[in-house]
């Protein structure tokens, strides 16, 4: 599967925690071993030290410095505490947030399997903890090409979280989209709108990571409508959301042609194990909107094989183009990148 997954993911689950307001970082794993009552051995003493030095670098993205003091920090207390032990668990998911910071992505996979296991075990199976988890793992196996699995992960994140938490949740909202995303990358497009439809009774300002929100993820399925030939649906959904749809700012040219030639990088497409496996090859035409410096703001494939427009909008998605100047101005522009997938 490609690397642009695996970023998009790394930056949504690496938010620090200085203000205490997550649960996702390191941050509530540092104040928990902070709060115990019980008494201190020296050793633990150093185990907390190391995991603090661990924490404060981690907050300040110095993850590779991070590395050596969260693995002492888990040496110490596995040495010293029983394996199930809340503090143990606790040094193996800090471990594992900054292996997946650094990319080690299968240390990291191997780590997170360990807390899944062990927050079942401490916390039951319907936990939110698990959830969250699983939601990690799900998005470190799709990227991996385990599909199935992945798919089976966001689905039971989806139902603890629906139980835990509501079905008008974040955390609801935030795993619909990425299992929404799954599914329309696998060309599974009839799950996708359904999943989608869901999002779309959610706040348009609600965030689902980063910089995106449902508002913006509206184009996704926008650009779902169209592969599906559902052109009527496709336009409701731009009458209803247009500021949403249509981004509001500086003028925007429709050039409607083939942009390539204009290029000042254009990324190559890599190819799926299952597009692979299924001999898909062809044209794919994927529909930009390019902003004011050059790069790509939304990607839509809207022609070609279905298991090769994931490809190609990750491809687009990473590809730079030299500004559009009218009348002076940098401007918008929308067209169309063409691929060439030969076998």
């Amino acid at each position: 599967m490609s690397i642009p997954l695996l970023t998009l993911m790394t930056s949504f689950l690496l938010l620090s925690n200085p203000g205490g307001q997550s649960g996702t970082a390191l941050g509530i794993h540092f104040r928990a071993a902070q709060q115990t009552n019980a008494p201190e051995s020296l050793e633990l003493t150093e185990a907390r030290a190391q995991s603090n030095s661990a924490v404060k670098l981690y907050q300040q993205g110095k993850y590779k410095e991070a590395l050596n003091p969260a693995k002492r920090a888990l040496e110490i207390r596995e040495r010293t505490l029983s394996a199930d032990d809340k503090l143990v668990l606790e040094a193996v998911r800090d471990l594992a947030a900054i292996s997946l910071a650094l990319r080690k992505y299968k240390d990291a996979e191997a780590l997170y399997q360990r807390v899944l296991a062990g927050q079942e075990k401490q916390f039951g199976a319907e936990s939110i903890d698990v959830a969250e988890t699983l939601n990690i793992l799900a998005r470190l196996h799709y990227a991996k090409g385990k599909v199935d699995q992945a798919k089976e992960e966001y689905a039971r994140a989806l139902a603890i979280e629906e139980k835990s938490t509501g079905a008008d949740s974040h955390q609801v909202a935030q795993t619909l989209f990425q299992l929404a995303e799954l599914h329309q990358s696998q060309a599974d497009l009839e799950k996708a709108h359904s999943l989608y439809q869901r999002l779309m009774a959610f706040d348009e300002k609600l965030e689902l990571e980063g910089n995106t929100t449902v508002g913006d993820a509206r184009y996704r399925f926008h650009c779902l409508l169209q592969k599906m030939n559902k052109h009527e649906e496709a336009r409701e959904l731009i009458q209803r959301n247009k500021p949403v749809v249509e981004p509001q700012g500086p003028p925007r040219v429709n050039e409607g042609g083939i942009l390539n030639g204009r290029a000042i990088t254009l990324q190559k497409p890599r190819l799926s194990d299952k597009a692979w496996a299924a001999g898909a090859s062809g044209i794919v035409i994927v529909i930009v909107t390019i902003n004011e410096e050059g790069k790509i703001m939304r990607a839509c494939a809207v022609k070609g094989h279905p298991l090769l427009w994931e490809a190609a909008e990750h491809a687009a998605r990473a590809s730079e183009f030299a500004p559009t100047i009218l009348n002076g101005n940098p401007v918008k522009v929308t067209g169309a990148i063409s691929y060439n997938f030969v076998r």
